[in-house]
């Protein structure tokens, strides 16, 4: 107790730093009969000082309270009281927390109070914390703490849990569930927690919830078995949806905060009667009790589908749907006429209730994560005209439309059970579907790589197979054996390859007239064609003289449809009449990525018929490989960081890689980027048709800076492209010195790969 006394100032009322001091007697002390100290409890004494690294052993203590002092330094370690039971360390000054403090504490520990040190370090809650199985009480608000919260707490007894104001990121932890938490605090963290709070429902016990001023979304979850539940905050999220009718036959609710959200839907007056409520600052469809608009309504149970996605709350405020809506076109009587959803990241099933927009001409939900079926409701529309569904993950078997509608389908899971005459792949009329325009950089190396195959995909090979000939009305799926029907390549069933008519494709092309060819390959020639509707398609016919037949005629089909993208050339269908052998796709205006990129990467690898190849050579040039594939077969997404590097420094300056030949340094554009940079002279490397603009040097600087660091010879020292995008878009302004990058030469680079040992497989097998 001496040594205690003597870390305290000022002395408390009668203690002693005499160690021969009657302890016993002391004020603040409490002993039993024996003479052993059960409790200190010195709250609010205004004390200041350091406590002792190791805390007096106090082999009978169970309460030491220490709190709303001013204290300072570090936490003891507690390990020499082993039956502490309430611990108050809270509201000091405290400013660490040394390893193994919650190792070394009693597991008889049943309340921990650390709240209120605002002068702590960085700390996480540490696994060891399960240790404690006996705490009921745990609170660390505004110590800075930091991290996720670890998912520990179905091991734990805790039923108070307290860590508001601090920096805790990620989600609610699983564990919650199944808890025995009754008061949760864990408001106001400075970066905010995110993820839903669909788990509160299952919280059984709960008494009182804030989660207020955080990042929340999602819906309000029913807290029907939350029958305890008496206040909820969950204001200054992002919540979404409709305000739940639930809340307000909650039978022991009293209280409910939900202000600064996204909240849709009629306003909930109704609840004000018997709850105290605050809602302010949310977009409800009225400031009364009213009724949303019948469009309104039927637009937010399509939005129900896909759980409330936050952008729609955002876009959707209001209680007219054609007054400023996103996405949305009506007519002049407003009526809702045309729905444009594409790549929104839906998720969610398709609604029925799209079936009661009855003016509904337009609905384009192409290139989302939509699951299920297509709705039979929505042969119901009287009006509509497109449906595009392309691009999805939808299951299950098409449902018969009028003839009069175009749909859409390609990139799905989906049946068509039977000729019906109303499917298409082709975009509707003015949908502009550029090719090159949405590239994802992440990617890049596949996109050159899948494009060529679209290309080149069948060279001379021996025939396999018979020949037959076939009938003029046979489908696709009809060229196929039985045993590859039903297969689904990425996400495209091969009964999504449409037949299509040989005049139609013969009066498209002008009779394959040789002014409409676009090019000749080992297929045969390539043709342009414009269909009746407008749309224009490249038509690949069979040459009869190619020495190529059904098993090439197989490979390119079942190969491009299993490499739909909605980045990379469509195939569209197929053609077959006698000895006819032809394949559609979108025409691409833009042509071949290889025309810039300036280099086919490995696609050459492949052979017409092969669906696997091996090698024990790095084939092609070495414009976009990183080190590690070159020289080890290794391929990381951090292999496509590197290429979009060498992409970068090649647009930056306006010329091809292979074209730098200053072999005093280096034969490559790498070694010559990186040698202005060390002399300080980059703007010689600028396309000097971006350099006459003085405006344009800070932003091509700054691509440079982020080639360099892209192309960093260790996978570690290269940024993510989720980092790529930051630091192009200035969100990141001080960037890192790049390293010396990797300079290949090609000639040595083949000679090595030569001796290479591993082999470099590159399959597609999962596309069959």
């Amino acid at each position: 107790m001496a040594k205690l006394a003597a870390a305290l100032s000022p002395l408390p009322w009668t203690w002693s730093t005499n160690s021969s001091s009657s302890y016993c007697e002391w004020h603040y002390v409490k002993c039993d009969r024996s003479k052993h100290v059960l409790e200190i409890d010195l709250q609010a004494r205004t004390l200041s000082g350091s406590l002792p690294s190791q805390f007096p052993p106090f082999p009978f203590l169970q309460v030491l309270d220490l709190s709303r002092n001013k204290l300072t330094g570090s936490l003891p370690s507690l390990n020499k009281l082993p039956f502490l039971k309430r611990l108050y360390l809270n509201i000091n000054n405290f400013t660490r927390i040394p390893p193994g403090f919650f190792q070394g504490l009693s597991s008889s520990l049943q309340l921990l109070m650390l709240g209120g040190n605002p002068f702590l370090s960085t700390w996480m809650i540490p696994l060891e914390f399960t240790k404690l199985g006996n705490l009921t009480a745990f609170s660390a608000y505004n110590t800075n703490l930091g991290g996720s919260i670890p998912d520990i707490f179905h091991s734990l007894a805790l039923t108070n849990l307290s860590l508001h104001d601090n920096n805790l990121t990620g989600s609610l932890p699983p564990s919650f569930s199944r808890s025995q938490i009754k008061d949760l605090q864990l408001q106001n963290q400075k970066v905010g927690l995110t993820g839903t709070i669909d788990l509160l429902s299952n919280m059984t016990s709960l008494y009182s919830v804030n989660l207020g001023f955080n990042q929340f979304t999602g819906t309000i979850p029913d807290l029907s078995n939350c029958k305890s539940l008496k206040l909820l905050d969950l204001s200054s999220n992002n919540l979404t949806g409709v305000f739940p009718s639930s809340l307000a036959s909650h039978p022991s609710l009293v209280v409910i905060i939900v202000n600064d959200n996204k909240l849709q839907g009629p306003f909930p007056a109704y609840i004000f009667i018997h709850k105290l409520t605050t809602v302010e600052n949310n977009n409800f469809c009225t400031n009364t009790a009213d009724s949303c608009d019948s469009q309104v309504t039927i637009l937010l149970e399509i939005a129900s589908a896909w759980m409330y996605p936050y952008e729609l709350s955002v876009a959707w405020e209001g209680n007219d749907a054609c007054r400023n809506w996103s996405f949305v076109t009506c007519n002049s009587e407003k009526s809702i006429t045309k729905i444009s959803l594409q790549r929104q990241r839906l998720q969610g099933t398709i609604s029925p209730s799209f079936a009661d927009l009855t003016a509904l001409r337009y609905l384009n939900l192409n290139d989302n994560n939509l699951t299920g079926p297509i709705p039979k409701s929505l042969v119901k529309l009287p009006n509509l005209e497109v449906l595009d569904v392309s691009n999805n993950n939808l299951s299950g078997i098409i449902p018969t439309f009028a003839p009069s509608v175009k749909l859409i389908t390609s990139g799905n899971d989906l049946l068509i059970p039977s000729r019906t005459g109303n499917t298409s792949d082709f975009p509707p009329e003015g949908q502009k579907r550029g090719i090159i325009a949405g590239i994802v950089v992440g990617t890049i190396v596949g996109v050159i790589f899948c494009i060529f195959i679209g290309r080149r995909i069948t060279t001379t090979t021996a025939k396999k197979g018979s020949e037959d000939d076939f009938r003029k009305d046979e489908s696709c799926l009809e060229l196929f054996s039985h045993n590859m029907l039903g297969k689904s390549q990425n996400g495209v069933k091969l009964q999504e390859l449409q037949l299509l008519d040989f005049g139609k494709l013969a009066t498209a092309t002008n009779n394959f007239h040789p002014t409409n060819m676009l090019g000749k390959g080992g297929f045969g020639p390539v043709y342009k064609g414009k269909l009746q509707d407008g749309q224009e398609i490249a038509v690949k016919r069979l040459s009869r003289a190619s020495g190529q037949g059904l098993e090439e005629f197989r490979n390119e089909a079942m190969v491009i449809s299993g490499l739909q993208h909605r980045n990379l050339v469509r195939l569209l269908g197929c053609c077959v009449d006698g000895e006819e052998k032809m394949l559609v796709y979108e025409y691409m205006p833009n042509k071949s990525l290889d025309v810039f990129l300036f280099d086919f990467g490995i696609a050459k690898i492949f052979c017409g018929n092969e669906s696997q190849a091996v090698t024990r050579r790095v084939f092609g040039t070495y414009g976009y490989m990183s080190p590690e594939y070159a020289m080890k077969g290794q391929f990381s997404e951090k292999s496509d960081v590197f290429s979009f590097g060498v992409l970068t420094l090649e647009m930056v300056s306006g010329r091809r890689n292979s074209s730098f030949q200053d072999e005093e340094h280096s034969p490559s554009l790498l070694g010559y980027a990186w040698k202005l940079w060390s002399e300080g002279n980059i703007l010689e490397l600028i396309d000097p048709v971006i350099s006459s603009d003085p405006s344009c040097h800070r932003k091509m600087l700054r691509c440079f800076h982020v080639g360099l660091l892209c192309v960093q010879n260790f996978v570690k020292d290269r940024p993510t492209m989720m980092v790529v995008d930051s630091m192009l878009s200035s969100e990141i302004e001080n960037l890192p010195t790049p390293k010396q990058p990797p300079f290949f030469d090609e000639k040595i680079m083949m000679d090595h790969s030569q001796l290479q040992a591993s082999q470099i497989i590159l399959a597609i097998d999962n596309i069959f």
